[in-house]
């Protein structure tokens, strides 16, 4: 209404006007008409008409044009003003230069208030940088950017705010930043609430004794530090990370039928951490609805301190029901005492044999297998064979030779038990001067040591170890290597009574003590060698010394009584010559 009557008023004030204008050229236009012929008055008023009606018509696209101009100006208010986001304006300086209905309420400041006002003003301190670097990026890049910062609201009440920008330019070129400001103050707190609700959800999550992962198809969604603390994963590095691998080889299969059938009842498998190190796991796993899908959600629980505590039983149960063993009988094999060959003997020499088995019985009395002396060239200084499998197995390979000089069935590389004994175990660990683990050939396993005398090492000591193999696979392919019976193989095997893993640790570690006793040893029979070489070439040394003294003593005393002898002679002839001298005299 108030938009009309001030048209109707423009219109009034045109008119007074133009009829004005008319007054003053009334009298020069009513001259001009007296001097017209008929004909050119009749022209005139033709000319008159349409041009009358040409500003009728112009007249009628102009009202057209307006109201099209109201009806914008009407829609641009309803969504630029009423608008649900505030839109302002703001020079390079950043003042604000234009602000809709929804920017002023959100600002809590009267329209007409704003113009030139810094749109800093109404940041809160703490996120001045924050709108800082977003206007500087989109002054220099002129690309679209938006942040998140907190506004002073109406009574000074903060909310949050994120601000949209684009980079315009004004009717004079210059630079203008338009904003959208949305209130987001109702996302922040419900976004707030979530974070908690999280971290609710995430302290009950890791206070749970083991680790949990929450994983569709394998493909881990969620964990807690449990799991990290568990695997040495980081929390970054778990999430998306494919859950079998935290799952070693050789049960990952198992895991993953039970992930593809759905089992939800506890079952234990072998886990795999990030350093490579095995660990014994137990897994339960249950379907669950997450994010409008179904995943699963399983605990990964190290049995590690439960199986220590069942070997420690194990351990006492061993102890309590083993009797005390001595290897005091003959464990040569029929084929003879291979040290009768050796040609080094420096070992065999320093120790002696007696002494030599009297060590290996430290550790062979906790294992009864296998265990073997070696010269630095191979030789052989002690061979011991206590278990039944051993032997057996021994003896096997040692027929294979087919010969009964041992020296040629140690060279003929059909001996299969001297050879992985040797060339595989302990000419590596003399080689390399460090323990060599290795797998037998014949079932078992090798451990070797260097024997080390002072700084140079002087030759091997090992020990089998282990269960043999009890599949009938397994067997029938080392019964076919060393042609023996499958049947009789599969009786020693199941006669080999097994050992503690804390029993071979400390049998490893008692071969470590007979390793360094049998260098010890050696070290001082080679000392004691040279002490009585260098006491030879003392005495040697001393009767040759005492040689020449004696030589210079004995010239000493010659010179001494042909000294005594002259004088004597001296001492006559000056008497002899006082004499002559007093007889002249005379």
């Amino acid at each position: 209404m108030k938009k009309n009557s001030k048209r109707s008023e423009d219109a009034a004030d045109l008119r007074r006007k133009a009829e004005a204008l008319a007054r003053k050229q009334v009298d020069r236009t009513s001259k001009e008409i007296a001097s017209l012929s008929p004909e050119e008055i009749g022209k005139i008023l033709h000319e008159l008409r349409v041009h009358q009606i040409e500003l009728e018509m112009q007249n009628e696209e102009l009202r057209t044009a307006q109201a099209e101009i109201e009806e914008m100006r009407a829609r641009y208010f309803d969504l630029y003003d009423l608008a649900p986001v505030g839109y302002i304006t703001v020079s390079e300086k950043g003042l604000i230069l234009e602000a809709n209905l929804t920017a002023v309420s959100q600002l809590g400041v009267n329209r007409g208030e704003l113009p030139k006002r810094p749109l800093t003003r109404f940041i809160l301190k703490e996120d001045q940088d924050i709108y800082y670097l977003h206007r500087k990026e989109l002054f220099e890049s002129g690309e679209p950017q938006l942040c998140e910062l907190r506004l002073a609201g109406p009574d000074g009440v903060a909310f949050w705010a994120r601000l949209q920008a684009t980079f315009a330019k004004g009717p004079d070129g210059e630079p203008l930043c338009r904003v959208a400001i949305s209130d987001i103050s109702e996302y922040k707190r419900a976004e707030e609430k979530l974070r908690q609700s999280e971290e609710r959800f995430r302290a009950l999550h890791n206070a749970s004794f083991g680790g949990i992962a929450i994983h569709d198809k394998g493909l881990i969604l969620e964990c807690n530090q449990g799991l990290s603390e568990l695997t040495g994963y980081s929390l970054d590095e778990l999430i998306g990370m494919d859950a079998l691998l935290l799952i070693a080889p050789e049960t990952r299969d198992q895991v993953t039928n039970n992930i593809l059938a759905g089992y939800e009842k506890t079952y234990e498998a072998v886990g795999l951490r990030k350093n490579g190190e095995l660990y014994p796991v137990r897994l339960e796993a249950r379907n669950i609805p997450y994010k409008g899908k179904t995943v699963r959600t399983v605990e990964f629980r190290d049995l590690t301190e439960s199986k220590q505590a069942q070997e420690a039983l194990h351990r006492i149960e061993w102890m309590l029901s083993r009797k005390s063993a001595e290897l005091t009988g003959d464990y040569d094999q029929p084929y003879g005492d291979l040290s009768e060959l050796n040609t080094n003997r420096l070992i065999y020499d320093s120790v002696g044999r007696k002494f030599l088995k009297n060590i290996a019985n430290d550790f062979m009395k906790l294992l009864e297998s296998s265990s073997a002396v070696y010269e630095k060239n191979g030789d052989y200084a002690l061979g011991l064979f206590a278990s039944g499998w051993c032997r057996f197995m021994d003896q096997a390979s040692r027929e294979l030779c087919d010969t009964n000089d041992n020296k040629e069935a140690l060279d003929c590389g059909k001996w299969i038990c001297h050879d992985c004994c040797w060339k595989e175990a302990s000419q590596p660990a003399i080689a390399s001067g460090r323990p060599v683990d290795i797998e037998c050939q014949g079932g078992i396993r090798l451990y070797a040591l260097p024997i080390v005398a002072g700084d140079e090492v002087i030759g091997a000591i090992n020990f089998g170890y282990g269960d043999p193999p009890r599949d009938r696979e397994k067997l029938s392919e080392l019964a076919e290597k060393y042609k023996v019976p499958l049947d009789e193989l599969t009786k020693k095997a199941k006669e080999y009574q097994s050992r503690p893993s804390f029993i071979i640790e400390t049998a490893k570690d008692r071969l470590q003590t007979s390793a360094h006793l049998i260098g010890e040893i050696v070290r001082r029979k080679i000392t004691e060698k040279e002490i009585l070489s260098l006491n030879k070439q003392l005495e040697r040394k001393v009767a040759e010394k005492t040689r020449e003294l004696r030589e210079r003593i004995d010239a000493l005393e010659r010179f001494h009584d042909a000294t005594i002898e002259r004088e004597f002679r001296v001492k006559e002839l000056r008497d002899e010559i006082e004499r002559l001298k007093s007889r002249d005299k005379k």
